[in-house]
């Protein structure tokens, strides 16, 4: 009488695969989802949202679909260079007081760029860096015709809809 004691190599194998299977699940679903938690974490965190929704207050007051966009559907309102706020068009605010009040914000909420963009038309990677990634990060997931961009001297961005009522 064979005294049949421990695993078969089929049994070894078979365990092998299944364990391997199942690594191979948790492997192709960890790095997406990595990915998807680092844009949540420097793109649209909550201070920047609410920062561009102030700006997004005084924006909305003017035609913003007439603004003169360049050829790739983008304005670079403003930005700060040396601790100094610039602006790159001036013909947008026709109110001397918004214009005041949006160099106020700029230094207040220690902004590194704002963005007006149109989305239709919009060429993809004519940008810097992160920046080229954010804008298509915001170009894939949100779904209007207009936002307000910021980026922040911290390195977080945020986007908000400005055809849009919600903050969102």
């Amino acid at each position: 009488m064979k005294n049949n004691k421990g695993f078969a190599l089929m049994e070894i194998l078979a365990v092998a695969v299944v364990v391997a299977s199942i690594f191979m699940v948790i492997y192709s679903n960890f790095f997406p989802l990595k990915a998807e938690l680092d844009n949540r974490v420097l793109y649209n965190d909550t201070e920047a949202t609410y920062r561009a929704f102030y700006f997004k207050k005084i924006i909305t007051k003017y035609d913003y679909k007439k603004f003169p966009y360049d050829d790739n559907n983008y304005i670079r309102v403003c930005y700060t260079d040396n601790n100094d706020i610039s602006f790159d068009n001036t013909q947008i605010f026709t109110d001397s007081n918004d214009e005041n009040s949006i160099k106020s914000l700029c230094k207040n909420f220690e902004l590194d760029e704002l963005i007006l963009l149109k989305k239709e038309g919009f060429k993809k990677g004519n940008y810097s860096g992160k920046l080229t990634k954010y804008l298509n990060y915001v170009l894939d997931s949100l779904n209007d015709d207009y936002y307000i961009i910021l980026k922040l001297k911290s390195g977080t961005y945020a986007a908000l809809s400005l055809s849009s009522e919600s903050i969102y």
